[in-house]
């Protein structure tokens, strides 16, 4: 049985609400999945980030980014799919046109983005 939890989180603090301090458990990169779409009015990427928590493998977090802006995923090396950990700051009061968040591992530079919308899910089978 999987139970989802489903929340739009408005920072780093709030996503610690909801996963407590094991943040930095969900340390290995499941996947990274982009798409594009479009309307008349506009073009939107988006991305879908899994982590999987590595002392737990049947927890894992998603972190969906929508309308990105800014786009940078740098793996190389055996372990490259490995992470310190996620940060998401509230990015909103530079004034960056649809950019209200950045998404960043914030050790090793291995992802970064900027975008206007974030969603987390929690999966645990």
């Amino acid at each position: 049985m999987t139970t989802m939890i489903e929340r739009t989180v408005p920072g780093f603090e709030e996503l610690n609400k909801i996963i407590g301090d094991r943040i930095v458990q969900f340390n290995t990169v499941k996947s990274i999945l982009t798409s594009r779409s479009e309307s008349p009015e506009e073009i939107v990427y988006c991305c879908r980030i899994a982590l999987r928590n590595e002392g737990s493998p049947l927890e894992e977090i998603e972190i969906e980014c929508g309308n990105i802006k800014r786009f940078r995923v740098e793996f190389t090396g055996v372990d490259s799919l490995r992470i310190s950990g996620l940060q998401i700051l509230n990015i909103k009061s530079r004034g960056w046109e649809h950019q209200n968040w950045e998404v960043s591992d914030y050790e090793d530079g291995k992802i970064l983005l900027a975008c206007r919308d974030v969603l987390i899910r929690l999966k645990i089978d």
